[in-house]
C-alpha cells in the first residue's frame, strides 16, 4: 500500500472507532512500531492534553480513546513522510489540521 493512502487511513481512524482490542490502547501497543520518542514527549506537553480533551469533548467521546487514535494517527502520518522523529511545532501543526478537520467541518 502506498504511504499516502496509509497515512490518510490512519487519519481516518481518528474520526471512527478503531479495532476492537482494548478501550484506548494505541495501535502500537497491539504489534504496530512505537511511536517515536518525540511524539511521546508532546503527547505529554499541556497543549497536546487540553486540545486531544476539547476534540474529544466536542465529538462526545472517552478522552483516552481520542488520545490513542491521534497518537496512532500522528505516528502514522509522520511514517509516510518519512520523518519520525518531528519537533514539537511541526508535532502540533499536524494535530491543528487534524483538529480542524474532526471538529469544524465544512459549512
Amino acid at each position: 500500500m502506498r504511504p499516502e493512502v496509509k497515512a490518510l487511513k490512519a487519519f481516518a481512524l481518528v474520526s471512527r472507532d478503531p479495532v476492537p482490542t482494548t478501550a484506548g490502547v494505541c495501535a502500537w501497543a497491539a504489534g504496530e512500531p512505537a511511536p517515536p520518542p518525540s511524539l511521546l514527549r508532546f503527547t505529554q506537553t499541556r497543549g497536546f492534553r487540553q486540545e486531544s480533551g476539547r476534540l474529544a469533548a466536542s465529538l462526545g467521546e472517552d478522552p483516552h480513546r481520542v488520545r490513542a487514535r491521534l497518537v496512532d494517527a500522528l505516528a502514522a502520518v509522520a511514517r509516510s513522510l518519512g520523518r519520525d522523529d518531528l519537533a514539537e511545532r511541526d508535532w502540533q501543526r499536524l494535530m491543528d489540521a487534524m483538529v480542524l478537520v474532526l471538529a469544524h467541518p465544512p459549512g
